[in-house]
C-alpha cells in the first residue's frame, strides 16, 4: 500500500521565501479585482510617451509611444530572460557624455520604430527592433535583430547582428558573432500587445462604490480593523488639496483600493507624506484615478516615499520622489530643468507565475513495496 504525505504550510513558506528572497519582488493583491491585461508585470506601463532623466526603475517597463532617457537604470532587479524594456515607438537612450549614459539589465530590449543608444550599457540583453538601430560608444553583451539598417560606431557587439537592411561598422567597431545583412525574410514580432490595453476601462472595472474619505485636520486617514478588501472614495479636489499626511492603518492580508473621483485640470501631490502601518504593505494598495478623457495630470514631487500603485489614464509628472508600487498611466512627462525623475522601487511578479507556483504546492512522497527510494522536487527560481 502506498503512503502519501501532503505538505502544505511548509512548502508554501519555502516557495514564498524563494519568491521574495530577492529584495523588491512583490505580488500585488489587487490584480484579482480587474482584468489588467498583463500590465501588472511592469513597474511602469505607459500608453503614451516616456521621458526619464537621472533616476532608476528596478523592474520592467513597457511604453506604447516613444521613449527618451538619459542617466538612467532599468531592470536591475527584473527577472532574467524576460523583456525588460519594451517600447512600441522610438527608443532614444543615452547621450554625449558618460553622465548621460544608462544601464538596462536582465532582459531583452524591444523598439518598435527604431533604437538609438549612446553610452548605454546593455547587459544580458538582446536588442530587437522593427526599425533602424544606431549604437555609439558602448558594448552590447548580446545580439541584435533589426528589420531596418544597423549602424555601429565606436561600439562592440559581443553577439550576432542580423539585419533586414545594411550593417555599417564605423571607427573600429566590432561584431564578435555572426553578421548577417540584407535578409528580406527577417521578421521581428512585438513581445506585448498594447492595443489590448485600455486604462480607462481597467480603472472603471476596478472601481466599486466605497466609503467616503476626506481631509480632516490636514490628514487623510484610513483605519481598518479586520483583514479583507476595502474600497474608499475621495474627491479629486480633496486629494490634490491642502493636506500633509495620508495614513493607512490596516492588518496584513488586506487590500485597499482608493478611488479618486472628479475631473480637475490637475492634481498636485507636493511635500506630502504617506504612511502605512498595522501589517499592510504597499503592494496591497492602489490609487485608482477615474479619468474618463485621460487628460488629468498628476504631479508628484518632493515626497519622501509614496506607498501604493497608481492607475491613472492621464499624465504623470513624477520627480524628486520615490514610489513603492507600479505606475500605469498615459504619458510620463519630463521633470523641470535641474530635477530628477522619480524612482520606482518595486518589481512585480506576474500573476500568471504565482498561479503556476500555487499549483505546485502539493507534493507527494510515495514509498512503494518494491523500493525504498525517495524523490525530491527542487524548484529553482532565477
Amino acid at each position: 500500500m502506498k503512503k502519501t504525505i501532503i505538505l502544505t504550510s511548509v512548502l508554501t513558506s519555502l516557495i514564498v521565501a524563494l519568491l521574495f528572497s530577492r529584495e523588491g519582488l512583490c505580488n500585488y493583491s489587487w490584480t484579482t479585482l480587474a482584468d489588467f491585461k498583463g500590465i501588472d508585470q511592469f513597474s511602469l506601463f505607459l500608453r503614451g510617451d516616456f521621458y526619464y532623466y537621472r533616476s532608476d526603475i528596478e523592474g520592467k517597463v513597457a511604453v506604447k509611444g516613444d521613449a527618451y532617457l538619459k542617466s538612467f537604470s532599468i531592470g536591475k532587479k527584473a527577472k532574467k530572460s524576460d523583456f525588460t524594456f519594451i517600447v512600441n515607438g522610438k527608443l532614444n537612450a543615452g547621450g554625449l557624455s558618460d553622465a548621460d549614459g544608462g544601464e538596462i539589465y536582465n532582459g531583452g530590449v524591444y523598439a518598435g520604430s527604431g533604437a538609438t543608444f549612446q553610452r548605454v550599457t546593455v547587459t544580458e540583453s538582446e536588442l530587437i527592433s522593427k526599425g533602424n538601430v544606431s549604437l555609439t560608444q558602448l558594448t552590447l553583451k548580446n545580439s541584435i535583430e533589426a528589420e531596418g539598417d544597423v549602424t555601429i560606431n565606436q561600439a562592440v557587439v559581443e553577439g550576432d547582428v542580423h539585419a533586414k537592411g545594411s550593417v555599417t561598422l564605423l571607427n573600429g567597431s566590432q561584431v564578435h558573432g555572426t553578421l548577417t545583412e540584407n535578409d528580406n525574410n527577417l521578421t521581428v514580432n512585438p513581445p506585448f500587445d498594447f492595443n489590448s490595453v485600455n486604462l480607462v476601462n481597467i480603472a472603471n472595472e476596478l472601481y466599486k462604490d466605497g466609503t467616503d474619505i476626506g481631509v480632516v485636520d490636514g490628514k487623510i486617514s484610513i483605519n481598518v480593523i479586520n483583514s479583507g478588501t476595502y474600497y474608499f472614495d475621495i474627491n479629486a479636489d480633496d486629494f490634490g488639496g491642502n493636506w500633509y499626511l495620508f495614513s493607512i492603518n490596516a492588518p496584513a492580508e488586506s487590500t485597499i483600493v482608493i478611488d479618486i473621483i472628479g475631473d480637475p485640470d490637475d492634481i498636485i501631490l507636493a511635500y506630502k507624506d504617506f504612511k502605512i502601518s498595522g501589517g499592510i504593505t504597499a503592494e496591497d494598495i492602489i490609487f485608482n484615478f477615474i479619468d474618463e478623457d485621460g487628460n488629468l495630470t498628476i504631479e508628484m514631487h518632493n515626497n519622501s516615499q509614496i506607498y501604493g500603485s497608481i492607475l491613472a489614464p492621464g499624465n504623470i509628472i513624477f520627480y524628486d520622489a520615490s514610489i513603492k508600487g507600479s505606475i500605469m498611466a498615459k504619458n510620463f512627462l519630463e521633470p523641470p530643468i535641474g530635477h530628477n525623475s522619480g524612482q520606482i522601487n518595486v518589481v512585480p511578479i506576474p500573476s500568471t507565475l504565482l498561479f503556476l507556483l500555487s499549483s505546485l504546492l502539493i507534493f507527494s512522497f510515495r514509498k512503494s513495496k518494491k523500493s525504498d527510494k525517495k524523490y525530491l522536487l527542487i524548484l529553482k527560481l532565477e
